[in-house]
């Protein structure tokens, strides 16, 4: 009976399909434990949350600012989702899809600039994060102050070596996505240190055109 011989390129193409199923695998098993151990409101800090959100999408006038009423991402996010159902629960489901999305974007990132076997590794990682699953069933902004975090990482990765234009849009987008991680908690702005040595380190490397 002839030999089958299997070749790199075949051998590479079916370990990615492999590991592209297990992604999306972990990925629901992330999902299941998250609406398993959904906590929903819990009386304090998303209390605080939930009335600020109520109070912007309703026209209310908002007179002491604290950190409930500054963390405005958090609040236009997941917040107004739950003040326009009118129900606090809302914004525990909206923080589970931040949390699943968060995963799939750092999983897909890691397959693609690494390897698909440390796509698996990130997923692994993350389905099973117990930070993230406990919070994700609560109006917090944790969940999505990684998910912008993680945005802004992605997108400096591609600024950099990029032709001019997309390196610009990119610059940009980044800015964006670091603004709205230091709105969402005011941890975010230590996204500033990686950021300035990110720019010194690149001061001598001109962007191409």
């Amino acid at each position: 009976m002839p030999s089958v011989v299997v070749s790199d390129t075949q051998r590479t193409y079916t370990e990615s399909e492999a590991c592209i199923g297990a992604i999306v695998l972990l990925t629901l098993l992330g999902l299941v434990l998250r609406l398993t151990f959904f906590n929903g409101p819990v009386g304090s800090d998303d209390t605080r949350y939930y009335l600020s959100a109520q109070m912007i999408v309703h026209g209310g006038h908002i007179s002491v600012l604290d950190h409930a009423t500054s963390r405005l991402a958090l609040l236009l996010l997941v917040g107004a989702p739950a003040a326009l159902a009118g129900s606090i629960f809302v914004a525990g489901v909206v923080n589970v899809i931040v949390s699943v999305v968060t995963q799939v974007v750092a999983s897909v990132f890691a397959f693609r600039q690494i390897g698909p076997r440390a796509g698996v590794v990130v997923a692994v990682v993350l389905a099973f994060d117990g930070l993230a699953i406990t919070y994700s069933g609560m109006l917090m902004p944790d969940n999505p102050l990684a998910l912008f975090t993680l945005l802004c990482g992605i997108l400096l990765y591609h600024a950099d070596g990029a032709v001019m234009r997309s390196a610009l849009v990119s610059f940009l987008l980044a800015g964006v996505a670091a603004g709205a991680a230091y709105s969402t908690k005011d941890t975010g702005i230590l996204l500033l240190v990686p950021a300035i040595v990110w720019a010194l380190w690149q001061r001598d490397r001109p962007l191409r055109d």
